[in-house]
C-alpha cells in the first residue's frame, strides 16, 4: 500500500534501495533510478491536484509559464484580463490558449508548488530536513507532446525526479566540470559539453530518478500526457561558508575600514599580515560547524497557517485527536537551567522544563495528537499542555494538520 502522500521522506523516494546505500554511493556521485509501483505518488500529486490550483488561483506569472526550445516565453501566451467584481482587471488562465500550447509540444511550469500544495511542502521539507539543509523547491512539469520544453541542461542543484503520471523519456551524461555553479545550457556558450551518456531511458508513473548537479540531461514526453515533480536540494558549499563569514566580520571596524592603497610595500606587507591575522582569527572563532547550526536555525521555513488557533492563545479549542507537527523541521533544543529553548526558522522559544519530552518529540519531526504528546508529559495538567501547544502555534512553531 503506497505511503500517504505527505508521510513521504527521502527513504521512501529510494525504496527500496537502502538510505546508507544511497548515502554512500549516490549522494553527490552519479544518478540513481528508481521504479516504483504506478500507485507510489498517487497520494501525494494527480491530473486533479494540478488543475485544482490552477482553477483556484490567480495567474502568477513568476510561477506558472509556459517553455518550448526555441520559443520565447513572451511568444507563449495563455492568460487573458478580465475584470474582477471590483472591476479591477486581474490576469486569468485562458483555458484554449493554454490547451493549444501544450498540444503544439509547450510545456508547462509551475514554479516552487510546495509554497501552494501543502502535501508537496511537506515532503519538500522533510527530503530538505534528512539532508541536513532548508534549501530545497520544487517545480512541476507538464508536458503532452515530444517536443522538450528546455534545450539539454545541467542543474545547480540535486534533483529528484517525481513521475506522478503519465511517461518521460530521460537521457543522462556525465558532467563537464565537477560541483558547477549557476545553471549551464547547451544552446548558451560556455555552458561545457555533455560527458559519456550513462543513460537513457523512460520513466513511468511511480517512478523516481536521482541526478546530482552538473550532470546534463534532456528530457522530453513520449505519446502519453505527463506530469512530473522535480524536488531540488541546493548546495552547501564552503562559499556559504565565506559568505556568512563576511557576514560575521561586519561588526569589526578593522574590516569595515578602507584599505590604505596608498602606502609603501613594506607598509602594505605589514597591513597584509596584520589582515591575515584578523582573518585567521575570525576563522577560529567561527567555523564550518557554526555556520551550519545557524544555517539551519535561521533560515526562512514554509508558512503555516492554523486558524482560529493562533489569534488567541489563551482561548484555544485544542482537542485530545487534533493532530500537530513542529512547523521548522531542523529545530534546535538546548536544555538550560531553567527553561528549554527552541530555535528554528529564525525564531526562538522558551518552553518551560517539563516539556522537554514532548519538545524532543516534536523536534524529531513527527506528527502527533495532543493526546500522544500528554502522555509524554503524564502527571502535567492538560490545560497547562494545551496552553504550551497554543502558545508554539501562536509563535510560528507549530500548526495543526488538516
Amino acid at each position: 500500500m503506497p505511503t500517504h502522500g505527505n508521510q513521504i521522506d527521502l527513504a521512501e523516494l529510494i525504496a527500496p534501495v537502502d538510505e546508507d546505500v544511497f548515502l554512500d554511493k549516490y549522494l553527490f556521485k552519479k544518478p540513481l533510478i528508481v521504479p516504483g509501483p504506478e500507485d507510489k505518488f498517487h497520494s501525494l500529486f494527480t491530473w486533479r491536484s494540478l488543475n485544482r490550483l490552477l482553477n483556484k488561483s490567480r495567474h502568477d506569472p513568476v510561477r506558472v509559464h509556459m517553455d518550448k526550445v526555441g520559443v520565447a516565453q513572451e511568444d507563449l501566451p495563455f492568460t487573458h484580463i478580465v475584470p474582477n467584481v471590483r472591476g479591477e482587471r486581474i490576469s486569468r488562465i485562458d483555458v484554449q490558449a493554454l490547451y493549444g500550447h501544450l498540444r503544439n509540444g509547450a510545456t508547462l511550469v509551475v514554479d516552487a508548488v510546495n509554497e501552494v500544495d501543502e502535501d508537496v511542502a511537506t515532503v519538500t521539507e522533510k527530503v530538505g530536513a534528512r539532508l541536513s539543509t532548508t534549501r530545497a523547491t520544487t517545480v512541476l512539469f507538464t508536458s503532452f507532446g515530444r517536443t522538450p520544453g528546455f534545450a539539454m541542461h545541467w542543474d545547480s542543484r540535486d534533483v529528484y525526479a517525481l513521475q506522478v503520471e503519465g511517461e518521460k523519456r530521460w537521457t543522462i551524461y556525465e558532467p563537464s566540470q565537477a560541483f558547477p555553479m549557476g545553471r549551464g545550457d547547451h544552446s548558451i556558450p560556455g555552458s561545457g559539453e555533455p560527458g559519456t551518456l550513462v543513460w537513457d531511458g523512460v520513466l513511468t508513473k511511480g517512478d523516481m530518478l536521482y541526478v546530482p548537479r552538473g550532470w546534463w540531461h534532456e528530457v522530453k514526453s513520449t505519446d502519453s500526457p505527463s506530469v512530473h515533480l522535480a524536488l531540488g536540494v541546493a548546495p552547501v558549499t564552503g562559499l556559504d561558508y565565506l559568505d556568512w563569514l563576511r557576514e560575521v566580520c561586519e561588526d569589526d571596524d578593522f574590516f569595515r575600514a578602507d584599505m590604505p592603497l596608498l602606502i609603501s610595500d613594506s607598509e602594505m606587507a605589514a597591513y597584509a599580515t596584520r589582515l591575515t591575522a584578523a582573518i585567521t582569527e575570525r576563522l577560529a572563532s567561527y567555523d564550518a560547524r557554526d555556520f551550519i547550526q545557524n544555517l539551519q536555525v535561521s533560515s526562512p521555513i514554509q508558512t503555516y497557517v492554523s486558524l482560529p488557533e493562533g489569534v488567541w492563545p489563551d482561548r484555544s479549542g485544542l482537542k485530545p485527536e487534533d493532530r500537530v507537527r513542529l512547523s521548522p523541521l531542523m529545530a534546535r533544543i538546548t536544555d538550560e537551567p531553567d527553561w528549554i529553548r527552541l530555535q528554528g526558522g529564525g525564531r526562538e522559544f522558551r518552553a518551560p522544563k517539563w516539556s522537554l519530552p514532548l519538545v524532543r518529540s516534536l523536534a524529531a519531526g513527527r506528527m502527533a495528537s495532543v493526546q500522544q504528546l500528554g502522555e509524554l508529559v503524564a502527571g502535567t495538567p492538560e490545560d497547562e499542555i494545551r496552553q504550551l501547544l497554543a502558545q508554539l502555534i501562536t509563535k510560528g512553531f507549530l500548526h495543526i494538520i488538516q
